[in-house]
């Protein structure tokens, strides 16, 4: 069987593999079989045009919200403060989404956001690295520490909730370690371009996130990788079934998802001027939030990159325009956290419609 069809476009339901099982040939005739495929096709086409709408529409009222409120949200510079915002904790929140998609979890990017940008530091405190190096050292750093995680998932089969939980730890120790708890100052100047500087009028950060976007989209749409990776998440068993290489696509998983927070890492140090063994703390919850927010399940087998997408401006419009507001920080927690919470009850409710 083709596993192109188990793949999900705007975060279609993936097909349940042992569904047909449920009826035999005797009892099931070829054209009631088809006139259920169809109705439970245009059941979930409805319901995920009814959260597409619901998303879409909710950036949409926070930006005329907040623009009425505040005369300095509705502008180009806050534009760009709020992509730059939104940019180093997108990157991790759509190399989480294919994770999540899997039916797993990383909870160590964050850290590993500290750690590849000590690493990056490193080799931007040379002259003559220039950009290209400390960007490579963190990216390699945060790809095999990934594959040790989707090591040992995949070998052990240890839920990736503990294995990310350890590696959050050691990853931000070892950052605290090599450092000495000191930041890192005084990078090449080619490193620091890459965090400060433009090309053809825009922030090079936020080219670097709209690009991988762009590749994530793509990669989604169109390669047997991303249909395995949607077919892990509604059933592994089934998936392995039908010939899946289940630990092989766990593996790459982790290691890319480590690769992309070493992008992270290195563009969040460019961008500051400084690498912190501290930088990321948090980071993996906020990509997670937008990966929810989205509309991404939990459960595995159902999501897309650009939801998350919209999930992480949803988050970044909501603290830029109530900090324009001047609405104290713990305020914000807890208006962040009910975003959440509508979002999952949304879910729950347009999945509870669907059925």
């Amino acid at each position: 069987m083709d596993l192109a069809n188990g793949k999900k476009r705007e975060g279609r339901r993936t097909p349940d593999l042992t569904n047909d099982s449920r009826s035999s040939p005797e009892t099931d005739s070829p054209e009631s079989r088809s006139n259920r495929l169809a109705t439970k096709g245009g059941e979930h086409r409805y319901r995920e045009t009814i959260l597409q709408l619901g998303l879409y529409g909710a950036l949409l009222i926070l930006i005329g919200f907040f623009s009425v409120c505040s005369p300095y949200f509705f502008t180009v510079t806050n534009a760009e403060n709020i992509l730059l915002q939104a940019s180093i904790v997108g990157m991790v929140a759509i190399a989480q989404t294919f994770v999540i998609v899997s039916g797993g979890i990383d909870l160590s990017v964050g850290s590993m956001i500290g750690l590849t940008g000590v690493t990056a530091g490193f080799v931007a405190l040379r002259p003559d690295t220039g950009p290209i190096l400390p960007f490579f050292a963190a990216i390699t750093m945060g790809a095999l520490a990934g594959a040790v995680n989707g090591g040992l998932i995949a070998m052990f089969r240890i839920p990736p909730f503990i294995v990310t939980l350890a590696s959050l730890y050691a990853a931000r120790g070892l950052a605290l370690i090599l450092t000495n708890t000191q930041n890192l100052y005084g990078f090449n100047p080619g490193f620091k371009f890459v965090g400060a500087g433009r090309i053809a009028g825009f922030p090079i950060i936020i080219l670097i996130f709209i690009s991988l976007s762009v590749i994530a989209y793509v990669l989604q749409e169109h390669t047997r990788f991303a249909r395995h990776v949607y077919a892990i998440g509604g059933g592994r068993r089934a998936a392995e079934f039908f010939g899946v290489s289940v630990r092989r696509v766990e593996l790459i998983l982790y290691a890319v998802s480590g690769a992309v927070a070493g992008l992270a890492g290195a563009a969040l140090a460019a961008r500051v001027a400084s690498a912190e063994p501290t930088a990321g703390i948090g980071f993996e919850l906020t990509a997670i939030a937008a990966v929810i927010i989205g509309g991404t399940s939990l459960s595995g087998g159902e999501g897309g990159v650009q939801r998350s997408i919209v999930g992480m401006l949803i988050l970044a419009i909501i603290s830029n325009g109530l900090n324009l507001m001047a609405v104290p920080s713990y305020y914000q927690q807890v208006i962040s956290a009910a975003v959440i919470v509508v979002a999952v009850v949304a879910d729950q409710w347009s999945k509870a419609r669907a059925e």
